[in-house]
């Protein structure tokens, strides 16, 4: 599709020109999230009766923005023969792990992967949180009010609200994962005015929902970048990664990388070995008993290169009396455990590719925030899910265009110019 919509600049100062296939996956995308977000929610769901009649819109939605990825993937497929081999091993190995795990949501994950093929990664993340802010505050205003649900819990001593939402830690999480994209278009420097109100409101979320890892990630994310973002956003600790080489990034570099490795195989390993009545129950005890349910998993499951179908129940309001509780909170164990470990080694090498080129390019800000986001994926189990982690499609946002491909300037695109002469 040729042409141009001009946009208004935003509050991120991002660019006012964009080609339209970039405003159809913008529009699908933020449709889809919203969808998906809205789905976990009490708009449409009622404890007495479970879902209402209208859920139904829901999925709609959910449809609809399919179809416009779709229309974006359409007019804008021109894949280069280099990047074309890696989507086809990429579409061999979620086809093989939806054989095997019969979880046709791989297949809408793959065309959500396909539509943000080119679009810049601040466009998508600009996107989500868009997305998820307005669904948040709308929800947990409305459930402070009266006009949805604020279910309250109390389990283990812990009283939890759940803000509008079907799960006690999803509006904790959708904040947490707003705080990373945040600081991803904030190019990882934050004001102190910045630094308190977001801190403010993370405390806020915790003493509603005792949700503590959240908590916790969320604190040391904001501390970490308040204190060294400036050196991020001022390159200091990157000036010698002229020439883009990796053998010049350093031990941190080349650490991280290994990093989705280490931290994957370490938390499946400590579910491995986990017996009840070690020297690791306090772990366990510390970590709300997922230690626990996720060597039950594994003793009853297993782990296999292709995975297998799976039905998790937790303790969500919509899996009251489905079942007896099975539910891993850990990702890197819930993909092994449903999709398979090789499948599970692909969406790993995709976060070590995602922190090689934000070392690459410069973005050091970038590559510490998908540590924190691998580090938050040991208690729970949003890694592969773009509704909240929007991340993992920043390794496919320039597989074919350049740099600036974005850009509108006189040299590329004069009638341009001329149109914004004309009508400033």
């Amino acid at each position: 599709m040729t042409g141009y919509l001009r946009l208004q600049r935003t509050v991120f100062s991002l660019l006012k020109y964009y080609k339209a296939t970039d405003v159809l996956f913008c529009t699908g995308f933020f449709i889809y999230v919203l969808s998906l977000i809205l789905d976990l929610s009490m708009w449409f769901f009622s404890v007495d009766t479970g879902a209402s009649s209208t859920a139904v819109a829901v999925k709609m939605m959910r449809y609809l923005a399919y179809a416009i990825m779709l229309l974006k993937i359409v007019y804008d497929f021109g894949v280069e023969y280099k990047n074309f081999g890696y989507l086809v091993v990429f579409a061999g190995i979620t086809g093989v792990a939806l054989i095997t795990s019969k979880n046709t949501m791989l297949v809408f994950y793959f065309i959500v992967i396909l539509a943000a093929r080119g679009v810049s990664g601040r466009m998508i993340i600009s996107t989500t949180f868009a997305a998820q802010g307005f669904v948040l505050i709308l929800t947990v205003l409305m459930s402070k009010i009266g006009v949805i649900t604020d279910y309250v819990a109390g389990r283990h001593g812990r009283t939890r609200h759940f803000l509008g939402f079907q799960w006690a830690t999803t509006s904790a999480l959708i904040f947490l994962y707003m705080v990373f994209e945040y600081i991803y278009l904030k190019k990882g420097r934050l004001t102190i005015s910045e630094f308190i109100v977001l801190n403010a409101i993370n405390i806020y979320l915790f003493k509603m929902t005792d949700s503590r890892m959240a908590f916790l990630i969320a604190m040391a994310s904001l501390t970490f970048f308040f204190i060294f973002g400036r050196c991020f956003a001022r390159n200091r600790v990157h000036r010698y990664n002229r020439k883009k080489r990796m053998g010049r990034l350093g031990f941190f570099a080349w650490a991280s990388v290994a990093l989705p490795w280490l931290i994957a195989v370490g938390s499946i390993y400590l579910h491995k070995i986990y017996v009840k009545g070690s020297g690791m129950d306090k772990l366990n005890k510390l970590l709300s008993n997922r230690l626990n349910y996720g060597r039950k998993a594994i003793d009853k499951y297993g782990i296999s290169l292709f995975g297998k179908k799976m039905v998790w129940i937790g303790y969500g309001l919509n899996d009251t009396g489905k079942g007896e509780y099975n539910y891993v909170d850990c990702s890197y164990l819930r993909l092994s455990i449903e999709y398979g470990i090789i499948f599970l080694a692909l969406i790993l090498l995709i976060c070590s590719l995602i922190i090689y080129k934000a070392n690459k390019n410069g973005e050091i800000y970038l590559a510490w925030i998908m540590i924190f986001i691998l580090l938050i994926s040991v208690t729970e189990s949003r890694l592969l899910n773009f509704a909240f982690n929007p991340f993992l499609l920043m390794a496919f946002a320039s597989l074919t265009r350049s740099r600036n491909d974005n850009i509108i300037n006189k040299e590329v695109y004069p009638c341009i110019t001329d149109l914004k002469s004309e009508t400033s």
